[in-house]
Protein backbone atom coordinates (compact mmCIF):
# COMPACT_ATOMS: atom_id res chain seq x y z
CA UNK A 1 0.00 0.00 0.00
CA UNK A 2 1.34 3.39 -0.97
CA UNK A 3 1.96 5.91 1.77
CA UNK A 4 1.94 9.67 1.37
CA UNK A 5 5.44 10.59 2.48
CA UNK A 6 6.63 13.25 0.06
CA UNK A 7 7.68 16.59 1.47
CA UNK A 8 7.99 15.44 5.12
CA UNK A 9 11.52 15.82 6.45
CA UNK A 10 12.71 14.45 9.80
CA UNK A 11 15.77 15.20 11.92
CA UNK A 12 17.39 12.74 14.34
CA UNK A 13 16.31 9.36 15.62
CA UNK A 14 14.26 8.26 18.61
CA UNK A 15 16.34 5.19 19.24
CA UNK A 16 19.95 6.34 19.59
CA UNK A 17 22.43 6.86 16.83
CA UNK A 18 23.66 9.99 15.14
CA UNK A 19 21.24 12.57 13.75
CA UNK A 20 20.28 11.94 10.14
CA UNK A 21 19.27 14.70 7.78
CA UNK A 22 16.60 14.43 5.08
CA UNK A 23 14.86 11.43 6.66
CA UNK A 24 11.38 10.51 5.44
CA UNK A 25 8.34 9.19 7.24
CA UNK A 26 9.47 5.63 6.56
CA UNK A 27 12.21 6.25 9.12
CA UNK A 28 9.55 6.69 11.80
CA UNK A 29 8.36 3.18 11.01
CA UNK A 30 11.91 1.85 11.20
CA UNK A 31 12.46 3.59 14.54
CA UNK A 32 9.28 2.44 16.22
CA UNK A 33 8.05 -0.90 14.92
CA UNK A 34 9.17 -3.78 17.11
CA UNK A 35 10.92 -1.52 19.64
CA UNK A 36 10.07 -1.44 23.35
CA UNK A 37 9.48 2.25 24.07
CA UNK A 38 7.37 4.24 26.54
CA UNK A 39 4.57 6.77 26.48
CA UNK A 40 6.21 9.79 28.12
CA UNK A 41 3.08 11.08 29.78
CA UNK A 42 1.78 7.74 31.01
CA UNK A 43 -1.45 8.38 29.12
CA UNK A 44 -4.05 5.66 29.63
CA UNK A 45 -6.65 4.62 27.07
CA UNK A 46 -7.08 2.58 23.92
CA UNK A 47 -6.97 5.57 21.57
CA UNK A 48 -4.70 8.55 22.18
CA UNK A 49 -4.86 11.70 20.05
CA UNK A 50 -2.14 14.35 19.85
CA UNK A 51 -1.66 17.66 18.09
CA UNK A 52 1.24 18.74 15.90
CA UNK A 53 3.33 19.59 18.98
CA UNK A 54 2.93 16.16 20.50
CA UNK A 55 0.48 17.40 23.14
CA UNK A 56 -2.61 15.34 24.04
CA UNK A 57 -5.86 16.64 22.59
CA UNK A 58 -7.96 15.09 25.36
CA UNK A 59 -7.60 14.50 29.08
CA UNK A 60 -6.40 10.96 29.75
CA UNK A 61 -5.94 9.05 32.97
CA UNK A 62 -2.26 9.15 33.93
CA UNK A 63 -0.70 5.76 34.64
CA UNK A 64 2.59 4.69 36.14
CA UNK A 65 5.55 4.26 33.82
CA UNK A 66 5.29 0.56 34.78
CA UNK A 67 1.98 0.53 32.87
CA UNK A 68 3.09 2.72 29.95
CA UNK A 69 5.30 0.57 27.78
CA UNK A 70 4.49 0.56 24.07
CA UNK A 71 5.54 -1.76 21.26
CA UNK A 72 4.51 -0.44 17.85
CA UNK A 73 3.24 -2.89 15.27
CA UNK A 74 2.52 -0.51 12.38
CA UNK A 75 2.95 3.12 11.31
CA UNK A 76 0.78 4.76 8.67
CA UNK A 77 0.92 8.31 7.35
CA UNK A 78 -2.19 9.47 5.48
CA UNK A 79 -2.38 13.14 4.57
CA UNK A 80 -2.36 15.04 7.87
CA UNK A 81 -2.64 12.06 10.19
CA UNK A 82 0.14 9.88 11.54
CA UNK A 83 -1.36 6.68 12.96
CA UNK A 84 0.72 4.37 15.12
CA UNK A 85 -0.75 1.05 16.18
CA UNK A 86 0.78 -1.02 18.93
CA UNK A 87 0.39 -2.98 22.15
CA UNK A 88 0.73 -1.56 25.62
CA UNK A 89 3.03 -3.48 27.94
CA UNK A 90 3.71 -3.24 31.65
CA UNK A 91 6.71 -3.92 33.85
CA UNK A 92 6.69 -6.51 36.63
CA UNK A 93 9.42 -6.90 39.24
CA UNK A 94 10.19 -10.08 41.13
CA UNK A 95 11.47 -9.98 44.75
CA UNK A 96 15.05 -9.78 43.47
CA UNK A 97 14.27 -6.76 41.30
CA UNK A 98 14.39 -8.63 37.99
CA UNK A 99 12.06 -7.10 35.42
CA UNK A 100 9.70 -8.87 33.06
CA UNK A 101 6.97 -7.56 30.78
CA UNK A 102 3.24 -8.07 30.71
CA UNK A 103 1.56 -7.48 27.34
CA UNK A 104 -1.73 -5.64 27.64
CA UNK A 105 -4.35 -4.29 25.27
CA UNK A 106 -3.78 -2.64 21.91
CA UNK A 107 -3.39 1.12 21.63
CA UNK A 108 -3.84 3.48 18.70
CA UNK A 109 -1.82 6.70 18.75
CA UNK A 110 -3.21 9.26 16.30
CA UNK A 111 -1.22 12.42 15.65
CA UNK A 112 -2.72 15.31 13.71
CA UNK A 113 0.17 16.79 11.74
CA UNK A 114 -0.43 19.94 9.65
CA UNK A 115 1.83 20.45 6.60
CA UNK A 116 5.36 21.38 7.62
CA UNK A 117 5.19 19.58 10.98
CA UNK A 118 8.49 18.24 12.29
CA UNK A 119 7.43 14.63 12.72
CA UNK A 120 10.58 13.69 14.59
CA UNK A 121 9.94 16.32 17.24
CA UNK A 122 6.35 15.12 17.60
CA UNK A 123 7.36 11.48 17.98
CA UNK A 124 10.04 12.39 20.51
CA UNK A 125 7.49 14.39 22.51
CA UNK A 126 5.16 11.39 22.73
CA UNK A 127 7.57 8.50 23.15
CA UNK A 128 10.66 7.88 25.26
CA UNK A 129 13.17 5.34 23.93
CA UNK A 130 13.93 3.74 27.32
CA UNK A 131 13.64 4.08 31.10
CA UNK A 132 16.75 6.25 31.21
CA UNK A 133 14.89 9.01 29.40
CA UNK A 134 12.00 8.78 31.87
CA UNK A 135 14.01 8.97 35.10
CA UNK A 136 14.09 12.81 35.41
CA UNK A 137 10.29 12.95 35.32
CA UNK A 138 9.63 10.04 37.67
CA UNK A 139 8.05 10.92 41.03
CA UNK A 140 10.39 11.55 43.96
CA UNK A 141 9.49 8.21 45.57
CA UNK A 142 11.00 6.41 42.56
CA UNK A 143 14.19 8.45 42.32
CA UNK A 144 16.43 6.47 44.68
CA UNK A 145 15.54 3.14 43.09
CA UNK A 146 15.76 4.57 39.58
CA UNK A 147 19.16 6.10 40.28
CA UNK A 148 20.61 2.66 40.92
CA UNK A 149 18.62 0.48 38.55
CA UNK A 150 17.53 2.56 35.57
CA UNK A 151 19.79 5.56 35.13
CA UNK A 152 23.04 5.77 33.24
CA UNK A 153 24.71 8.30 35.48
CA UNK A 154 26.75 9.91 32.73
CA UNK A 155 23.70 10.44 30.52
CA UNK A 156 20.88 11.69 32.71
CA UNK A 157 20.47 14.18 35.51
CA UNK A 158 18.83 12.68 38.60
CA UNK A 159 16.85 14.71 41.11
CA UNK A 160 19.05 14.57 44.22
CA UNK A 161 16.24 15.43 46.65
CA UNK A 162 15.90 11.78 47.56
CA UNK A 163 15.14 11.98 51.27
CA UNK A 164 17.04 9.92 53.85
CA UNK A 165 17.54 6.75 51.83
CA UNK A 166 19.90 5.95 49.00
CA UNK A 167 20.20 2.84 46.90
CA UNK A 168 22.56 1.31 49.48
CA UNK A 169 19.70 1.31 51.98
CA UNK A 170 18.15 -1.61 50.14
CA UNK A 171 20.65 -4.01 51.68
CA UNK A 172 18.56 -3.95 54.84
CA UNK A 173 14.89 -4.94 55.09
CA UNK A 174 14.42 -2.65 58.09
CA UNK A 175 16.16 0.59 59.13
CA UNK A 176 18.12 0.53 62.35
CA UNK A 177 16.16 1.95 65.29
CA UNK A 178 18.27 4.29 67.39
CA UNK A 179 18.91 3.11 70.92
CA UNK A 180 16.46 4.53 73.43
CA UNK A 181 13.81 5.33 70.81
CA UNK A 182 10.33 3.89 71.16
CA UNK A 183 9.08 2.86 67.73
CA UNK A 184 6.09 4.66 66.19
CA UNK A 185 2.73 2.92 66.39
CA UNK A 186 0.08 2.92 63.65
CA UNK A 187 -3.08 4.79 64.66
CA UNK A 188 -4.78 4.84 61.25
CA UNK A 189 -4.09 2.99 58.02
CA UNK A 190 -5.56 2.84 54.54
CA UNK A 191 -5.91 -0.43 52.67
CA UNK A 192 -4.07 -0.24 49.34
CA UNK A 193 -5.99 -0.50 46.09
CA UNK A 194 -5.08 -2.52 43.04
CA UNK A 195 -4.30 -0.62 39.88
CA UNK A 196 -6.60 -1.38 36.97
CA UNK A 197 -3.70 -3.00 35.12
CA UNK A 198 -2.71 -5.33 37.96
CA UNK A 199 -6.32 -6.30 38.63
CA UNK A 200 -6.92 -7.12 34.95
CA UNK A 201 -3.73 -9.20 34.94
CA UNK A 202 -4.67 -10.88 38.25
CA UNK A 203 -1.22 -9.84 39.42
CA UNK A 204 -0.15 -10.10 43.05
CA UNK A 205 2.98 -8.54 44.49
CA UNK A 206 4.75 -6.99 47.45
CA UNK A 207 6.10 -3.44 47.59
CA UNK A 208 8.71 -2.48 50.18
CA UNK A 209 8.71 1.21 51.04
CA UNK A 210 10.95 3.20 53.37
CA UNK A 211 9.78 6.42 54.95
CA UNK A 212 10.23 8.77 57.89
CA UNK A 213 7.58 9.21 60.57
CA UNK A 214 7.94 12.82 61.70
CA UNK A 215 7.29 14.32 65.13
CA UNK A 216 3.60 14.76 64.26
CA UNK A 217 3.18 11.11 63.30
CA UNK A 218 2.97 11.76 59.57
CA UNK A 219 4.88 9.65 57.00
CA UNK A 220 7.31 11.69 54.90
CA UNK A 221 10.12 11.04 52.40
CA UNK A 222 8.40 7.90 51.14
CA UNK A 223 10.49 5.84 48.74
CA UNK A 224 9.98 2.63 46.83
CA UNK A 225 12.95 0.35 47.46
CA UNK A 226 11.58 -2.99 46.28
CA UNK A 227 8.93 -2.55 43.60
CA UNK A 228 6.28 -4.87 42.23
CA UNK A 229 5.30 -2.99 39.06
CA UNK A 230 2.06 -2.74 37.05
CA UNK A 231 1.07 0.36 39.01
CA UNK A 232 1.12 -1.31 42.44
CA UNK A 233 4.03 0.81 43.66
CA UNK A 234 2.10 4.06 43.21
CA UNK A 235 -0.88 2.52 45.02
CA UNK A 236 1.38 1.43 47.89
CA UNK A 237 2.79 4.94 48.24
CA UNK A 238 -0.71 6.45 48.10
CA UNK A 239 -1.80 4.11 50.89
CA UNK A 240 1.19 4.76 53.17
CA UNK A 241 0.93 8.52 52.68
CA UNK A 242 -2.48 8.39 54.40
CA UNK A 243 -1.24 6.52 57.46
CA UNK A 244 -1.20 8.22 60.85
CA UNK A 245 1.21 7.19 63.59
CA UNK A 246 1.80 7.83 67.21
CA UNK A 247 5.30 9.25 66.74
CA UNK A 248 8.50 7.72 67.99
CA UNK A 249 9.52 8.82 71.45
CA UNK A 250 12.95 9.44 72.95
CA UNK A 251 13.47 10.90 76.39
CA UNK A 252 9.77 11.66 76.52
CA UNK A 253 9.76 13.75 73.34
CA UNK A 254 8.54 12.97 69.79
CA UNK A 255 11.34 12.30 67.32
CA UNK A 256 11.67 11.40 63.65
CA UNK A 257 12.01 7.68 63.01
CA UNK A 258 12.83 5.83 59.81
CA UNK A 259 10.64 2.82 59.07
CA UNK A 260 10.29 0.10 56.43
CA UNK A 261 6.93 -1.37 55.53
CA UNK A 262 5.95 -4.11 53.12
CA UNK A 263 2.63 -3.56 51.36
CA UNK A 264 1.14 -6.83 50.16
CA UNK A 265 -1.21 -7.07 47.18
CA UNK A 266 -2.82 -10.48 46.82
CA UNK A 267 -5.46 -11.53 44.34
CA UNK A 268 -7.96 -13.90 45.98
CA UNK A 269 -8.73 -16.52 43.38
Amino acid sequence: MKRLMAGLLLMGSLVGGAARAQATASDIEAQLVGKSIYLRGGWGGKKLEFDGNGQPESTYKILSFTESGFKATSVRLDRNTLEIEGDRFGLEFDPKGEMSTFVGKGVTVEVHVPPGTDLQAVVDAIFAPDLVALVPTMPSFWQSYAKQHFAKHDEVHINEALGPYTADSQSSESPHLEEGVKEPRVLHYENPKFSDTSRAAKYSGKVLVYFVVDEKGDPTHIQVVRPAGLGLDEEAVASVSQYKFKPGIKDGKPVKVELAMEIVFKIIR
